[in-house]
Formats: structure tokens, C-alpha cells, sequence
């Protein structure tokens, strides 16, 4: 059974440093299949000992990576579903980016031009696109986190734009 797309949702990933396969060890070791996020945008630590050591590494800083594999259509197969916000995985893909409290620019900029594309793509409104902790405002509860720890609603601002301008990067 496929289902149409229907939110985008931001997370971070609470550590400083990673790569797709160090989340995707995080994720199975919960017990996860694999990788819970669609997508994955590294910072400038992309290993535990390059963070520890402060050993910049500026090629993996806002760089974009597949984590679970989707298929070129508009809709999730089962295996395609995410494990990312709990009661909304049937419907909603996943980006996140590695990060705890801030984000860098490249890594902002890549999840705004990644964001453009996905609207484009599966036609979603930027209101679409939600940060993690917004799942719990949106259901008038109290976020249970801060996830992804970026102010949404200038990131929906800044997909807009570039939805209305036509600007692509």
C-alpha cells in the first residue's frame, strides 16, 4: 500500500559530529531497521575524533546524503516509511541535519534548497515543512523537544521565497 507525501519534517541530530552510517548504527541500536531520516545533511565533524580533536573537515560541512532510500514517485511504499515522528512516519519524509544546538549556514542553506525541491516535487505548501517539536504544538500539547532547534518559521519564509522567486541553487 503507497501513500501520498504529505509533510516534510526537520530534525537534528542532537550530537555535534556523524555521518549516515554513524546515525544509522545510532538508529539500529534502538532497534531500528535502518536509518530512521530520508536524508541526512553533515556538518564540518563528520567522526567523533575529528570533533574531539577540533579537525575541521569544511568537505562535509551542508553536504546532503540519502539516508532511507525512497523510490522516484510521489508515494511511500512500506519499506520507504520513515522512523522519525511518531504517528506521522505513513506520510511524511524526513531530513535532518547534524547538529545539536546550531546549525551551520551551509547546512542551512542546503536544508532550504533540499526543502524547495521536496515541495516542489510532492507539490506541499512550505507550511508543510515542520520542525520535529512542532508536532506536539500542532496537537496543542506541550514539545516534549526542541528538535530541530532552528526557527521554522523563518525556514518555511525562506522556502517560500524561493518557491515564488523560482530561484534555484
Amino acid at each position: 500500500m503507497s501513500r501520498r507525501i504529505a509533510k516534510i519534517y526537520v530534525h537534528c541530530t542532537a550530537s555535534e559530529w556523524g555521518t549516515v552510517e554513524e546515525v544509522e548504527r545510532w538508529h539500529k541500536e534502538r532497534g531500528w531497521k535502518t536509518i530512521g531520516y530520508h536524508w541526512l545533511i553533515t556538518n564540518i565533524f563528520p567522526t567523533y575524533s575529528s570533533y574531539k580533536e577540533s579537525v575541521a573537515m569544511p568537505e562535509f560541512d551542508g553536504k546532503l546524503w540519502e539516508g532511507r532510500t525512497l523510490n522516484d514517485d510521489l508515494t511511500l511504499d512500506e519499506n520507504e516509511i520513515g522512523a522519525h515522528v511518531r504517528g506521522e512516519n505513513a506520510y511524511s519524509l524526513a531530513v535532518a541535519l547534524v547538529m545539536n544546538e546550531v546549525a551551520t549556514s551551509k547546512q542551512v542553506d542546503t536544508l532550504i534548497d533540499h526543502c524547495v525541491y521536496l515541495c516542489r516535487k510532492y507539490e506541499l505548501s512550505p507550511d508543510m515543512v515542520r520542525g520535529h517539536y512542532e508536532h506536539w504544538k500542532d496537537r496543542g500539547l506541550v514539545p516534549k523537544k526542541s528538535c530541530p532547534n532552528l526557527p521554522m518559521q523563518t525556514v518555511r519564509a525562506q522556502i517560500r521565497e524561493k518557491l515564488v522567486s523560482g530561484e534555484v541553487t
